[in-house]
């Protein structure tokens, strides 16, 4: 009850989301998920920490590599998070949110109010998934990703000048020679190959191609130093 004796009434707000995940691959099948939040009102309560749970677990369901969801320097959830708040606020009930799985990265932005994207029988093609995704929206890289850049190997290294580094010339993923010009890697555990080989390899896994070390607990404790 009020404070004068008056029922207390609850803002009741309906949001409808819907997510929509799409690779790369052309005509890929576009993966969906919906859900219907009965949210009420309150100065007390965490959306944001609702919607990264629900987001965390249904991006994991519908197939989004655990290393853009888990780790150090991994926002994606937590972004998306932040817009789906961004929108109950601007009296936002319907959002939609696209996801496009690179190679490398992940793409990831929403849309508001737009109706036809609730329909049980139309499902966006993939191209237009990966449109609204990629052309307008942010990216994300995977765990690890942000701090590797601490392991790129200098032009000498790269030269094999530099001792330890002479016989290390091919790129253990690819098995490409290593040259000059190439942007290269040296991991936690030593092992050396090409920087985007890496990133697409954290995509999958968090630990070195070789020898199997856990590349990402390095990457994540030089990333809580900072």
């Amino acid at each position: 009850m009020g404070e004068e004796g008056e029922p207390i009434v609850f803002n009741l707000r309906r949001i409808f989301t819907t997510i929509l995940v799409a690779t790369s691959e052309a005509r890929s099948e576009v993966r969906r998920q919906r859900c219907v939040f009965e949210l009420f009102h309150s100065d007390h309560f965490n959306f944001e920490d609702l919607f990264f749970q629900w987001l965390r677990f249904s991006l994991a369901n519908l197939g989004v590599p655990q290393s853009f969801l888990n780790g150090c320097d991994c926002d994606m959830v937590k972004n998306l998070s932040k817009m789906l708040c961004d929108s109950i606020e601007q009296r936002c009930f319907y959002v939609s949110i696209f996801i496009t799985v690179l190679d490398a990265c992940c793409y990831y932005n929403t849309m508001n109010n737009v109706m036809w994207l609730f329909s049980y029988e139309l499902i966006p093609l993939s191209e237009f998934v990966r449109m609204v995704a990629c052309n307008f929206g942010k990216h994300s890289l995977p765990a690890g990703a942000t701090t590797l850049e601490r392991f790129k190997v200098q032009d000498e290294d790269k030269d094999g000048n530099h001792e330890g580094e002479k016989e290390k010339d091919t790129c253990i993923i690819c098995l490409e020679k290593l040259n000059c010009d190439d942007d290269v890697a040296k991991m936690p555990c030593s092992h050396v190959c090409h920087y985007h080989c890496i990133l697409q390899w954290f995509v999958k896994s968090s630990t070195c191609p070789m020898c199997r070390f856990p590349c990402n607990n390095v990457l994540c404790n030089y990333e809580d130093e900072d």
